[in-house]
């Protein structure tokens, strides 16, 4: 997701011959995994950054988070963004989700890293991959596909058939996806991505938008994200069976976007709180736990703040109110009565070509902007701020060759 920005990108060459599954550790079989409320509420945890998630339980009222991200560690084999699947931080912070109630969702993707569609050759060597996940004991799994892996229709196949025969495998193994959005709805890409995942038979409880980084402008973030969800809903109905408003989920970006121009307010958060609870949306998150909270309400983006002026958790709290919504059924959806512009999707805004035009890390990238890297021209394909070890050539799913 759009999200990138904030994530360690230490991908870690990784020779995972088994997973070690212990009392220990905390985690449970597949048949012992819960299954989330109708209408549920789960953040997105950087497991990276190692947040307070206990207090975030205990002030919030929040039970269910997302976890991010699974991507490739290395010769297709999955990791928590360069952590082993089985490893003690990521299993402290399952366990003590789950010792208060709750439950997580594995999200694979994001906007750094490489997508294991990306790198694994086969749909049995992929679905194994999914299969080891769903032996943690998970039974929720989001896929967020974005940059330059929503477009390689190659690597989206494979990947509705591996998720296709992973739920025949797992029965009742939720799956959603996480796709970039504009509010005008979903890019041509997603909505090509989310058709062929119906053709391969994947059952999804919930396409999840990024109501974040449109580059267009606009300032009010939560009429942009209510626009989005109802846009990708019309855009989806004859493409998903039984779709309605109650398989939407919305993820914003909390306080300031990687487009500093674009800031996601309490009072946006009440906006689309109260339009989830009366559309009976499938669900709703954020990016993300880490950052909520105003330790620097200067307007900067950061992956430890939101950038605005907040309390502790207020974000979680505002949204640990929504519950009860439709759950991936063919009930509710009725739209809000205020109306909304239904429009065919444009493309996200390109940026200012970088002025010096070489590649260099701690800059904030947006797409279409050209560096040059080694001698060869790049294009930005998804917004980020870069750091080292994001050269060009090394993360296809910020750049590609000009």
């Amino acid at each position: 997701m759009k999200r990138g920005t904030f994530r360690s990108l230490a991908i870690i060459c990784l020779a995972i011959s088994g997973l070690v599954i212990s009392s220990v550790l905390g985690i449970v079989s597949y048949a012992q995994a819960q299954s989330l409320p109708s209408g549920y509420v789960a953040p997105y945890v950087d497991v990276t950054l190692s947040p307070n998630i206990a207090q975030d339980i205990q002030t919030s009222g929040v039970k269910d988070y997302t976890l991010a991200f699974i991507v490739d560690g290395g010769s297709c084999q999955a990791s928590w963004a360069g952590l082993p699947l089985n490893s003690p931080s990521v299993q402290s912070i399952i366990s003590t989700i789950r010792n208060a109630g709750g439950d997580v969702i594995a999200s694979f993707g994001g906007a750094g890293g490489i997508e294991l569609a990306m790198d694994c050759s086969s749909v049995s060597a992929l679905q194994a991959q999914y299969q080891a996940v769903v032996n943690l004991g998970i039974s929720h799994l989001d896929f967020d596909i974005e940059g330059g892996p929503l477009g390689y229709t190659n690597a989206n196949d494979m990947r509705s058939k591996a998720i296709a025969a992973l739920q025949s495998a797992n029965r009742g193994l939720s799956v959603s996806f996480t796709l970039p959005v504009l509010p005008s709805g979903l890019t041509q890409d997603g909505i090509n991505l989310v058709q062929n995942a119906v053709q391969n038979h994947v059952n999804i409880s919930v396409i999840d938008v990024m109501a974040m980084d449109y580059y267009s402008g606009s300032n009010d973030m939560g009429q942009n994200a209510i626009d989005a969800a109802n846009n990708t809903n019309s855009q989806l109905r004859g493409i998903v069976p039984n779709m309605s408003l109650s398989k939407i989920g919305v993820t914003p970006m909390i306080g300031v976007n990687d487009d500093t121009a674009e800031v996601f307010t309490m009072a946006n958060a009440h906006s689309l709180v109260s339009f989830a609870k009366q559309n009976h949306l499938g669900e709703l998150s954020f990016w993300s736990v880490g950052r909520d909270n105003g330790g620097c309400p200067n307007g900067s983006v950061s992956p430890t703040c939101s950038g605005i002026a907040q309390s502790n958790f207020a974000f979680s709290s505002a949204f640990a109110s929504f519950s009860g919504g439709g759950g991936g059924g063919g009930g509710g959806g009725t739209p809000t009565p205020t109306p909304t512009k239904t429009t065919t999707p444009t493309p996200v805004p390109t940026g200012t070509p970088v002025p010096s035009g070489t590649w260099k890390p701690w800059t904030n990238y947006k797409v279409g902007d050209k560096v040059t890297y080694n001698g060869v021209a790049y294009v930005c394909i998804q917004a980020h701020e870069s750091e080292p070890g994001w050269e060009p050539p090394n993360v296809p799913a910020l750049w590609k060759r000009a």
